[in-house]
């Protein structure tokens, strides 16, 4: 067993990503219209039902969040909207906490502090309600934390400080829908070019998605397309001499996506 992934019981092995339904990964900032639009019409235009979990927010941030996601969402003629939050694992595993999500056609993950969400959620079955989702082709989008949760080894695991990668320990796991990857965020912005070098490093078999604000990615099977305005950077470390690039001074094995280009998740490799 993967010691840094939660299981996904209802995902074929040859897919890397879900094999029904659909993930929108949003690098922070603002989510760039691509993005935004696309997940609506996966999760059925103005008759989504749509689920937002804005517990990566901080306690006093969490009705603002939510109240102007319920506004932004009301504006696309998107009436159905559930928010859904809690910082107790038991209360995660009550069927009437989690219930929303078993009629919901698009989850969305907000940002703020990955961990809050691994706190509260990470092997609950408000989880397994989600792979559910996915499973009947539903669509979970995350921006920022919600991004950076949903690979299978969690960047900056646990309520820790610091932005700086963590090499694993009981923290160090995410929800998993995209199998064998670590994800992080606000990738160029922040000037984390660097952060996911050591994590591959240590795990070989993880493969590295680092994506920039105002960009995203959609995954669907073993397919990732770019989505937006910047860039995304793959870290793989079984092609580690071929990719190796000097960028600003700094020797970083990468491979750089731009906006429409696709990714091959199994075979490790641009789709031409």
């Amino acid at each position: 067993m993967n010691i840094y992934a939660q299981d996904n019981p209802l995902d074929s092995n040859k897919y890397i990503g879900p094999q029904n339904g659909y993930l929108i990964i949003v690098g922070g900032g603002s989510t760039p219209r691509a993005a935004r639009d696309r997940f609506i019409q996966l999760a059925g235009n103005t008759a989504a039902s749509i689920v937002f979990i804005p517990t990566a927010g901080s306690d006093d941030s969490i009705p603002t969040l939510s109240d102007r996601f319920i506004a932004a969402y009301k504006k696309r003629g998107i009436t159905n909207i559930t928010v859904l939050h809690t910082r107790d694992k038991k209360t995660a595993n009550d069927s009437n906490f989690y219930n929303p999500l078993k009629t919901a056609t698009g989850v969305f993950i907000g940002g703020g502090k990955q961990g809050r969400l691994s706190d509260a959620y990470l092997g609950t079955k408000t989880v397994d309600a989600l792979y559910e989702l996915l499973n009947r082709g539903g669509v979970i989008e995350g921006s920022s934390a919600g991004a950076t949760i949903q690979g299978s080894f969690l960047m900056n695991g646990g309520t820790r400080k610091g932005n700086s990668a963590k090499i694993a320990n009981a923290y160090n796991k995410g929800f998993g829908f995209v199998k064998h990857t670590a994800i992080d965020q606000h990738l160029l912005k922040r000037n984390r070019q660097l952060n996911l070098v050591p994590v591959i490093k240590e795990f070989p078999d993880l493969l590295g998605i680092g994506i920039d604000e105002s960009s995203a990615i959609e995954i669907h099977k073993n397919t990732l397309t770019v989505l937006g305005n910047s860039k995304v950077f793959i870290y793989d470390n079984k092609n580690w001499q071929k990719q190796t690039k000097e960028t600003g001074g700094l020797t970083i094995p990468y491979i750089s996506l731009t906006p429409n280009q696709s990714y091959d998740l199994l075979n490790r490799k641009v789709v031409e």
